[in-house]
């Protein structure tokens, strides 16, 4: 997703370098049921010492006659009654002034949320916002969603579509009424599908993957994560670095770009019949996708209905395979946008651009990779030449992000929380790997793993005289 101009979320990372003896090598708790692997990471995280973990910071207190032994998630949930009931006291002086302490006892299960189409004026984004999850450890961080937040109300939402890589049905399935129809998009090994799910109104669709002479299937998945929501009035566009699953809007930080838009009024319907060619690219871009994914017309028709000219970002769709400079798909792609938005920099634009990548999977780079995908990143077309001895020996201006073994082990889940970060050991040995590009990464909410991917550049104007 290239932006106009790009923004940090909040909770944004510090970097220190770090050395290449530190090494994360963790199993991928992403295989199999994801809410198997969800609980797992629960049940290690909440065994944990954190007593030589700094808490929280909290606006409330803690009374410790209450508190006292009991499960951080009972605590957590306790101060989020106490500071509901000191609202209410705040808006009605006339209640008992006597105590702060909730009107309810919670119970050891963990907080219940409430549906915010019964609390707060469910907020719009008519303009784009980035903002990063709700996290457990840090109930009272301002600007954080929850997942509740990003679905809005329910009785308003006609039509959803929830895509992601690994997710838990029964969990998205609760987010909605029963009535409403959702359609799960998610890599599965019975690509190319099309299935009615057992739980009301849901329908699976398995995007179709590459394969070779013999049938069997290339190497990639269908890593794409976004939320469609149409409600009565408006389209809502989410989209995630989060997987569809609990675990990932609790104990990590991830970061989410959204906006909404208007449906057409009765007065603008006319623009529906205009030229497929004069289709805003937002809007081409995503039922492109769709219907590369395989989701049937039913689900990608309201998408027409809604007025898609106020985007505030353009999309670029990574897929498997491979694709040629001028496709609408992947790294060229990419290029090509930037060069249109006017951030193109390198040779014969005055300006160099540095970029620092973070990410929660470390693939197996190299140099002539590594050069490509900043040529990319520059606005400019990669090259598969093999004479040009800079791709091979060159490191570009790039900084990959990713925690240390340090920075997982004094987190607050520590290495049991790092489940959703992969990086393989042997790869990181590898002679030509670049190490020397890695720096560590931290969340401004302290003890937070992140879980986000995000791409800053920053431009280095100079004068062309000297290029």
């Amino acid at each position: 997703m290239a932006n106009d101009r790009p923004r940090e979320p909040d909770g944004s990372s510090r970097n220190l370098k770090r050395t290449r003896s530190e090494v994360i090598e963790i199993s991928s708790d992403e295989d199999g049921d994801p809410k198997q692997a969800a609980d797992r990471h629960r049940t290690k995280i909440g065994s944990r010492d954190l007593s030589s973990i700094p808490p929280a910071a909290s606006s409330a207190s803690k009374p410790q006659s209450v508190l006292q032994n009991k499960p951080e998630r009972y605590k957590l949930e306790y101060e989020r009654l106490a500071r509901q009931r000191a609202r209410e006291l705040a808006a009605n002086p006339s209640a008992s002034s006597s105590s702060l302490s909730p009107a309810v006892t919670p119970t050891d299960q963990g907080p219940k949320d409430s549906d915010p189409s019964n609390s707060e004026p469910f907020p719009n984004y008519w303009n784009s916002a980035i903002k990063v999850t709700f996290n457990d450890w840090y109930p009272d961080c301002p600007n954080a969603l929850r997942i509740e937040d990003i679905i809005g109300p329910k009785d308003r939402i006609k039509m959803a579509l929830v895509s992601s890589y690994v997710l838990e049905l029964p969990w998205i399935h609760k987010l909605f009424n029963p009535r409403t129809r959702i359609m799960v998009i998610r890599h599965h090994t019975d690509c190319g599908s099309f299935k009615v799910n057992e739980r009301a109104n849901m329908f699976l669709c398995h995007p179709p993957m590459l394969k070779t002479a013999n049938g069997n299937a290339k190497p990639g998945c269908m890593h794409i994560k976004f939320f469609i929501i149409f409600y009565d009035n408006f389209c809502r566009v989410a989209i995630p670095t989060a997987n569809a699953v609990s675990f990932d809007y609790e104990f990590v930080e991830n970061a989410i770009w959204i906006q909404d838009f208007r449906r057409f009024s009765g007065n603008t319907i006319g623009y529906n019949s205009r030229r497929s060619d004069d289709v805003p690219p937002f809007r081409k871009t995503l039922d492109d996708l769709l219907d590369r994914m395989g989701v049937p017309l039913p689900f990608r028709k309201p998408l027409e209905d809604h007025d898609f000219r106020s985007a505030a970002a353009n999309l670029v769709v990574s897929v498997q395979g491979t694709h040629p400079a001028n496709s609408p798909m992947g790294q060229a792609h990419l290029a090509e946008q930037l060069k249109t938005l006017g951030l193109q920099s390198g040779p014969g634009t005055g300006r160099t651009a540095t970029l620092e990548c973070q990410g929660s999977s470390i693939g197996s780079y190299d140099l002539k990779w590594l050069n490509n995908f900043y040529r990319c990143a520059s606005g400019s077309p990669p090259t598969a030449s093999t004479e040009d001895p800079d791709l091979q020996t060159k490191t570009p201006p790039l900084t990959v992000l990713y925690p240390s073994l340090h920075t997982v082990r004094n987190s607050h889940s520590g290495k049991a929380g790092a489940g959703t970060l992969f990086c393989n050991k042997a790869t990181w040995e590898k002679a030509n790997f670049p190490t020397h590009i890695f720096a560590d990464t931290m969340s401004k909410r302290t003890g937070v793993l992140m879980h986000v991917k995000v791409s800053p550049s920053q431009m280095n104007v100079h004068s062309l005289s000297h290029e």
